[in-house]
Formats: structure tokens, sequence, C-alpha cells
């Protein structure tokens, strides 16, 4: 199958005029789905891609996000945000 390019949205914000997208294209009979460092141009109002990113063949997709599941799990046992709020109650 072959697929133009599809955006599925900023992942997140690394400052006002960067971000890292998550897309979907084919090249050369493959598909590929890029997680990439955007930046926004505020002059024309668009974002273009950079260098920096990976791009993950279709056939790879589901080994990575298994891998990144478990990772998030980890991540969520053992990591806590430092903007997080603390309280503590008894005092």
């Amino acid at each position: 199958m072959y697929y133009d390019d599809l955006d599925f949205g900023i992942a997140y914000m690394k400052s006002d005029y960067s971000g890292v997208k998550v897309t979907m294209n084919s090249f050369r009979d493959r598909t590929y789905i890029h997680i990439r460092e955007y930046l926004f141009d505020p002059d024309e109002e668009v974002w273009f891609p950079t260098k920096k990113g990976y791009a993950l063949n279709a056939n790879e997709v589901d080994t990575v996000i298994h891998l990144l599941t478990k990772a998030s799990k980890k991540l969520s046992a053992d990591y806590k945000p430092d903007d997080q709020l603390e309280f503590n109650f008894e005092e």
C-alpha cells in the first residue's frame, strides 16, 4: 500500500519553535514511520523536518512499540517528574 505524507501530530514540544512529530510515508515501495524533530517557521507559519530523527521501516514498528511499552512501564514505576507538586499533609 502506498501512503502520501500522513502527519499524526506533534508528540511533544521542545520549545516554541521546535517539536517532535510522528509522520508516515512511502518511499521506493516501502512504508516508514518517522519520529523526527521539526522546526516552526513563524513567518511562513509552517513546520519543516530536520535531520534529527529516525525512520522506522513498517515491519519494525510493532517491535519498537512493544519495547517502548516495556520502557514506559519501568519509567512509571521508577520515575517521578521534577515538576510534580508535592504536599506534606502531616505538618
